[in-house]
């Protein structure tokens, strides 16, 4: 097992720990799975919401336990508006830390069937949800952020959990969304899919840039839609994105349609990830990159998406320095230029070690185009195989190739966590890779030989 999967259980197993050994934690057990008016949490008699509000009166940390695989309903309508005690509408956290459990197989599902979102976190109530499925929740037109969580400057973790079927009808995040960048949120082994933002973030979003972290592991981001950026998320905040599928997301009027990263104070890193069949009205069918310091694609696909403008794998704007190494940039469209990679920052965007193939554009750089005052747009730092050069200034370092027969086949599962592409016997990217800078495992984790492949796979 690869350390960034390491490190993020240990985070994940020994926040669960602290929760669950506190000196002053306290469990409360739910005994039914209806909505009744709160009237306190009895030791067999206590709804979902009457363990909340017991937990929120509780100073140390607590635990909510949900026997049932079955599914918990919240039937009480929001009537005041406004109220944020759980007495109503959705389950308001505010005291934690705060573990929310299923211990049985399979998960227990949650749902608010559109009485309002389902969970609304605040500032010093930390959460922690396992094994769960939150969907139903909804915000109508002026209701707010966050069709399924709502999460305010609280760290927010979510373990073998789903959020499905929430929307938001004019406000960011139809999933999960977070207005304030000073806390963190973790998906691991989790799945945000199905969700709709009639603004940024369909799937979840990160509005605001400042201090917390957004890291997704082992998870997937699939079937969202958003108005505006980020079909599948939008994030302001630092990002890592290891072992995760980013597919079928559609931004209907703007950039991103499977991420859309942006205006981050720090760093991000994609690795080890899929990002597939995504759709964009304008730049960035997979990925839209725009006013971020650094961002870093390592070991990752990027096939399949369509933008109606520029970039249909990946667009920058704007932007710090972007670098791709070892990744598979194939099969994406643009209606405008650059079906593979587009670059409009006056920054060059780093390649080295990529394959960049059988991409196409209606207009301009099938593979790679560049936008705004002439010059190399593209900085190589070799050892890259693509199928067309037209338009892909910059593509001169050592070993670059050009070769329109590539020999790859389709994506598909072959081992690993995520989908890839992988080589032919006779692709001219066998071998290709430099030594010294292809990472040591491919995207699947399978170790690379002394003489690696261009791209993500390793035959």
């Amino acid at each position: 097992m690869r350390a960034v999967r390491w490190g993020l259980a240990a985070i994940v197993a020994i926040g669960a720990l602290t929760i669950a050994s506190s000196a002053a934690a306290k469990t409360f057990d739910v005994t039914t799975r209806n909505d009744p008016a709160p009237n306190g949490c009895h030791r067999h008699n206590c709804s979902l919401r009457e363990a909340i509000r017991a937990a929120n009166a509780h100073a140390g940390a607590d635990r909510v336990l949900l026997p049932s695989r079955n599914t918990y309903d919240l039937s009480i309508a929001n009537a005041a508006g406004g109220e944020n005690n759980a007495l109503e509408g959705d389950l308001d956290v505010k005291s934690g830390p705060l573990l929310i459990e299923h211990l049985g197989t399979g998960r227990a599902t949650i749902d608010a069937h559109g009485i309002d979102r389902v969970f609304d976190v605040f500032q010093g109530a930390p959460t922690h949800f396992v094994k769960l499925v939150i969907r139903g929740g909804d915000q109508p037109t002026g209701a707010g952020l966050g069709g399924g969580i709502r999460s305010t400057n609280a760290n927010l973790t979510l373990t073998r959990t789903s959020v499905t079927h929430n929307r938001t009808v004019d406000q960011d995040g139809g999933g999960i969304a977070f207005p304030e960048g000073n806390a963190s949120l973790t998906l691991s082994q989790s799945g945000v899919t199905h969700n709709f933002s009639g603004a940024a973030g369909g799937g979840l979003s990160f509005t605001k840039g400042g201090t917390g972290h957004l890291a997704i592991d082992r998870s997937r981001l699939s079937a969202n839609e958003s108005s505006d950026r980020g079909g599948g998320l939008f994030t302001a905040v630092r990002a890592s994105i290891t072992d995760t599928t980013v597919s079928g997301n559609q931004s209907a009027n703007g950039s991103g349609g499977g991420a859309a990263i942006e205006g981050l104070v720090g760093g991000s890193l994609i690795k080890d990830s899929t990002i597939s069949g995504n759709t964009a009205a304008t730049e960035g069918g997979g990925l839209v990159v725009e006013f971020t310091p650094t961002t870093h694609v390592v070991n990752t696909t990027i096939a399949g998406n369509h933008t109606a403008a520029s970039g249909g794998g990946a667009s920058v704007i704007d932007s710090g320095a972007v670098s791709l190494n070892a990744v598979t940039v194939a099969r994406n469209s643009a209606d405008a230029s650059g079906g593979g990679l587009f670059n409009q920052s006056t920054r060059p965007f780093k390649v080295e070690n990529s394959l960049i193939a059988l991409n196409t554009a209606a207009a301009t750089g099938d593979d790679c185009a560049d936008g705004g005052p002439p010059g190399e747009r593209f900085d190589s730092l070799g050892h890259n195989l693509l199928s067309r050069l037209a338009d892909c200034n910059g593509f001169d370092g050592p070993a670059d190739l050009v070769s329109t027969h590539p020999m790859i086949g389709n994506l598909h599962w072959y081992g690993g966590p995520t989908e890839t592409i992988p080589l032919t016997k006779v692709s001219p990217a066998i071998g290709h890779a430099n030594p010294s800078t292809a990472p040591a495992r491919d995207q699947r984790g399978h170790l690379r030989d002394t003489q690696p492949d261009a791209g993500a796979y390793e035959r």
